[in-house]
């Protein structure tokens, strides 16, 4: 059953199709410079004015996230396909007013809740979200910088 209290007032939702991708979860995802793709029908893209290769920001009332459009015939309409592995990359808030996700990490959208008390397994495929072309210039995913070593004093 989908999980209707998630959604966003949005016109047209669509069903992420959550999975892994090259890798494992979040193994070697060092290997994936930038952002995870997201794999949209180009019907439900040209909707929602997002082509080919765009920023695209993917959101429910969970959280955000951002991902690089791919359209493909090959995925069926009102689904969109995110991979799971990107790592967890938050952006400041400061820095762009709102709670955003950077390198495409589906968990800042669905329910953190396991699908039952038996089998704790997932319940990712439960959510519905919104597709828009990100506006403006999107952050940096900063998840591979280096961490600034701070000596001892």
């Amino acid at each position: 059953m989908i999980e209707r209290g998630a959604l966003s007032p949005c016109a047209k939702p669509v069903a992420p199709l959550l999975q892994p991708g090259g890798w494992l979860y979040s193994q070697c995802g060092q290997l994936q410079p930038g952002r995870e793709p997201v794999y949209l029908n180009p019907a439900d893209a040209a909707v929602r004015g997002i082509g080919d290769g765009d920023v695209v920001e993917l959101f429910n009332d969970r959280g955000r996230c951002l991902a690089g459009a791919i359209l493909s015939e090959a995925i069926m309409r009102g689904v969109a396909r995110l991979a799971t592995g990107a790592w967890f990359d938050p952006a400041p808030a400061a820095a762009t007013g709102l709670d955003l996700e950077r390198h495409g990490n589906p968990n800042v959208l669905t329910l953190d809740r396991g699908a039952s008390g038996l089998s704790q397994g997932c319940v990712a495929q439960t959510c519905l979200v919104e597709a828009k072309r990100y506006e403006g210039t999107p952050p940096p995913v900063e998840i591979f910088a280096i961490p600034q070593i701070v000596p001892r004093a």
